[in-house]
């Protein structure tokens, strides 16, 4: 049941990320693109890992650190790259959510091109 929500959830955060795109709300698509991948990754966690290894959903930096230690580099689910998808989705999204200067259309598009890799291989994997 939570993992088909977490990636229902992670299919919409991403469809809106693309309208986001196409429409020119860089900022915004750069959100729903980590969210997606968020999402997506802790519904990796929560079908692979031991529950009590799972991060609160608030904590984004320890996602990133469980998903990379216990799925990239520990049981090779996932390739490594997909850590640094992680951490630059994170960075953009806290560029356009927080910062002054806004998310340019080169990044928003990697970071959707990323999205749409991350949650294509998770749901391979399931």
């Amino acid at each position: 049941e939570y993992l088909n929500d977490d990636i229902r959830k992670a299919r919409e955060f991403l469809a809106i990320a693309e309208w986001c795109f196409d429409n020119g709300h860089y900022n915004s698509c750069a959100n729903r693109a980590y969210y997606s991948m968020f999402r997506a990754a802790f519904a990796a966690l929560r079908k692979l890992v031991s529950p009590k290894m799972l991060p609160a959903k608030s904590s984004h930096k320890g996602l990133i650190s469980i998903f990379t230690r216990e799925l990239i580099n520990r049981r090779k689910v996932f390739p490594r790259i997909f850590s640094n998808y992680l951490k630059y989705a994170a960075d953009i999204r806290g560029q356009g959510d927080y910062r002054d200067d806004d998310v340019t259309e080169r990044k928003a598009r990697r970071s959707l091109k990323h999205a749409k890799e991350f949650l294509t291989k998770v749901e391979e994997v399931f």
